[in-house]
């Protein structure tokens, strides 16, 4: 039974029946291209089985509630089940609600929305030009209803544990706070942007965390702008600056994370080995491999150690390798994960126990370096959203946490903040003495 929400009247029905049961939420934006925090709610649809509740904002269709009106529906402490849910409640702040995108993906392969793409595609090749920012308001609601009432009835794998949920929702939160903050542009550098519809009023961007993926590593890119990868030498970095007077970007930087976090897996999968009481953390990694293979006093010594480490984690260990224990140690690791793969049909993430499936590697029978890689990189972005908690609950400063890059935390913070944020997040929280860090100052994000 499908219910078209209208009028206050009939909204008020519909609260009594979200207060009392769980419900699934489907929040459509107007604008199919914006950014969350630069958009706005077209309309609702809400399954209480067995009914469908359509509560209509902005769509032409019909008349549209007053925005205001749902804040009622964040007051609601019943459990919400919320497709897109990073996202979404941005504009709409649910209590009790977990990304239901993100569950499934984990746990299955996801929501197929290729229908939405489908139509929206075609309703923008034919509607006028004056309509396509808001497209989602102008397709016909009962077309949309339709795909979405498929949608909602998806069912959860059921034999996920609550370590899925415990990820999704720890995940959702540090990055859509990230999101929140947004990204300063400088006006002089405007035109190195693809697009700039998606600078605000207040000249600001927004990042886009795509959790989707099969090693749990985030994805960063929105707007036509890859922020995971924005190349030193493009001018583009310049585009991005403080939003203070006299403010300044500060990035925190793990030095050689992926090794530091390989030597923690090992002491937890394999156990302590003497080599590491002998390595002194706060060294550079790469200049005491190279020690280690006699090479230090080469020219571009550090540079290959870190190539043949890094060789040695993505490709796999070679047998002439195998001789130093730091390198033997981590091919038995791979070859551990890897029976765990061929034993149980899945390896678990060391900090939240997610299952990472066969089917998430592409391919039937992985090598065991690819094993592991899919197992750092789960372990570096579980470890990180316990870092990013911390932070969000620690800071009480101005300053924002406006992007995180695997290895390196960037905030933007008023100049008299600095000194906070070393004292009070870098000594207190980054854990440098185990995972060697360095922090850098600069105008913009170019740091030069």
């Amino acid at each position: 039974m499908v219910i078209y929400i209208e009028d206050s009247q009939s909204f008020n029905d519909f609260l009594l029946e979200f207060n009392s049961r769980p419900s699934r939420i489907y929040i459509q934006l107007s604008d199919t291209d914006k950014h969350a925090l630069n958009n706005r709610i077209s309309f609702i649809v809400v399954s209480c089985l067995p009914k469908l509740y359509v509560i209509n904002i902005n769509h032409t269709d019909g008349l549209g509630l007053r925005e205001d009106a749902l804040k009622q529906l964040e007051e609601s402490q019943r459990f919400k089940a919320v497709v897109n849910g990073k996202s979404v409640t941005h504009l709409l702040n649910l209590k009790q609600a977990v990304d239901i995108d993100l569950y499934r993906f984990i746990t299955d392969s996801g929501i197929d929305e290729d229908q939405f793409r489908e139509i929206q595609s075609f309703y923008k090749r034919t509607i006028k030009e004056a309509w396509a920012t808001n497209i989602n308001d102008s397709i016909p609601l009962s077309k949309q209803v339709g795909i979405i009432k498929k949608i909602l009835k998806y069912e959860v794998n059921s034999t996920a544990n609550e370590s899925v949920f415990n990820f999704a929702k720890d995940a959702t939160e540090v990055f859509q706070w990230i999101e929140k903050s947004g990204i300063q542009v400088d006006p002089k550098y405007i035109v190195e942007l693809d697009n700039q519809k998606h600078i605000n009023k207040d000249g600001l961007v927004f990042t886009e965390y795509n959790l989707h993926t099969s090693t749990l590593r985030p994805s960063n890119r929105h707007g036509g702008v890859n922020y995971s990868s924005l190349k030193k030498d493009s001018g583009i970095r310049k585009a991005f600056v403080s939003r203070f007077k006299d403010g300044k970007l500060v990035s925190i930087d793990y030095s050689a994370y992926h090794p530091h976090l390989l030597i923690d897996l090992i002491k937890v999968k394999i156990g302590e080995k003497e080599w590491m009481g002998k390595f002194n953390s706060q060294l550079d990694f790469y200049d005491w491999i190279s020690a280690k293979l006699g090479i230090a006093d080469l020219d571009g010594a550090r540079d290959g150690a870190k190539q043949l480490v890094f060789q040695s984690i993505y490709g796999g260990v070679s047998v002439e390798m195998q001789d130093l224990p730091f390198f033997n140690e981590v091919h038995i690791l791979a070859l551990k994960y890897k029976a765990d793969l061929e034993r149980y049909g899945f390896v678990k993430t060391p900090h939240y126990g997610v299952h990472i499936t066969k089917e998430k590697f592409g391919e039937d029978n992985p090598p065991p370096a690819k094993v592991l890689n899919y197992v750092i990189q789960a372990y570096e972005t579980e470890r990180n959203i316990q870092i990013l908690k911390k932070i969000k609950e620690k800071y009480k400063g101005l300053g924002k946490l406006i992007m995180y890059n695997y290895d390196a935390f960037v905030f933007d913070v008023p100049n008299y903040e600095i000194t906070y944020l070393y004292e009070e997040i870098y000594e207190k929280i980054i854990d440098s003495k185990e995972f060697p860090a360095t922090i850098v100052t600069g105008e913009n994000y170019d740091f030069k």
